[in-house]
């Protein structure tokens, strides 16, 4: 079975799905899958928490959580697409790290889970502020187009930018208005200004508050996450 290191990958995910397919996702099979999280096959622990969202027992979040920190960019993304749909906001609690992800898609998923779980309000304007950095700031049409769903599913308001061409239910935005709305940078500073104001006064994020997240991802599982948080700490101490 999935357990087995010995064997190849493709049983071994076979037999994963089985598992959950099968609806082996009782209280009763935690400890199996707590392992199965924790082999050393990284397409192996993808597989796990792809299937993982069949159940919505919250102690598999013992088996997710972690995940969401994972050497495997894939793994991260699905251990957080899973627990949205979950409906489990485990990625809350560390969501300043997994903003400042390498990979754009657990960036992405991230900032829209904090739309998703907009009633966890504690430390939510912080969180609010991390995304208005991106917002503001990034060059990638991902980053901006994810900062802009989220802040319409937190606030259900849309500022410098057409609402229509905004949809939250697709998770697309139309490409022309978001190609315009990135290159006019005052109006990004604009929309960022009047979402602060939804937030209040704690709706703040320093560069001190980033360089320490940063530090953290220093020592991540994934080289990429290393490289990007070398890159931006030493791009923070040129400012």
């Amino acid at each position: 079975m999935g357990l087995d290191e010995s064997d190849s990958d493709v049983p071994r995910m076979m037999s994963v799905r089985a598992l959950a397919e099968g609806g082996y996702l009782d209280a009763t099979s935690l400890p199996t899958w707590e392992k199965l999280g924790k082999v050393k096959s990284a397409i192996v622990r993808q597989t796990v928490v792809d299937n993982l969202d069949k159940s919505p027992l919250p102690e598999f979040d013992k088996v997710i959580e972690p995940l969401q920190f994972d050497e495997r960019d894939l793994t991260r993304f699905g251990a957080i697409g899973t627990q949205i749909k979950r409906r489990r906001p485990t990625m809350l609690a560390r969501f300043d790290e997994l903003i400042e992800d390498s990979d754009t898609f657990v960036r992405a998923d991230t900032m829209f889970a904090c739309g998703v779980f907009k009633n966890h309000t504690e430390g939510l304007p912080q969180r609010a502020a991390m995304i208005l950095r991106v917002l503001e700031t990034s060059d990638e049409a991902e980053d901006v187009k994810y900062a802009l769903l989220a802040m319409k599913l937190l606030t259900d308001k849309v500022y410098e930018f057409p609402e229509p061409d905004l949809h939250v239910s697709t998770k697309s935005v139309e490409e022309a208005s978001l190609r315009q709305f990135m290159a006019d940078k005052a109006s990004r500073r604009s929309a960022a200004a009047k979402w602060r104001e939804h937030f209040g006064a704690s709706c703040v994020w320093t560069d001190g508050d980033r360089e320490k997240t940063l530090t953290k991802l220093v020592t991540h599982a994934d080289p990429a996450n290393v490289e990007r948080a070398k890159s931006e700490l030493a791009a923070l101490k040129k400012q």
